[in-house]
């Protein structure tokens, strides 16, 4: 079963208040608790969860978040030098994506991991990722 790199806006989306995107987030999840979806994330997705919560003063909230993510995907991916040179790489080879997004790419890259599961449609721009959205 291929791996799917599940993005930040995935979780945040399910955990926020009503949305269009919420109620596929949440199927989506859903999928992953099941088995039917082979998920990982990276180090990185979590930090950028708690920093948004902590930024918005919702840290007790975050945190939660961070402990069904890691008790859902157990594949929690570390970011390596290896994998910032390649962000390096990245923002060079295409500049209009920002560095978080260079950094994931990176980390998937590394882990031979082509599909990303997110809403950011800078992966688009990266030739070997797919990005997919989770669909209602």
């Amino acid at each position: 079963m291929t791996s799917v790199f599940v993005d930040s806006n995935i979780f945040i989306y399910t955990a926020g208040t009503a949305h269009e995107h919420k109620e596929p987030c949440i199927q989506f999840l859903t999928q992953i608790a099941k088995g039917s979806v082979h998920a990982v994330t990276s180090c990185e997705v979590l930090q950028e969860i708690i920093y948004r919560y902590w930024r918005i003063k919702e840290q007790t909230l975050g945190m939660r978040i961070v402990e069904h993510i890691t008790a859902l995907i157990p594949a929690i991916l570390p970011v390596t030098r290896t994998d910032i040179l390649r962000t390096k790489e990245l923002l060079v080879q295409y500049p209009a994506i920002t560095p978080r997004d260079a950094l994931h790419a990176a980390v998937m890259l590394h882990h031979s991991i082509p599909t990303i599961c997110s809403y950011d449609k800078h992966f688009d721009r990266i030739n070997s990722i797919t990005r997919i959205t989770p669909q209602a």
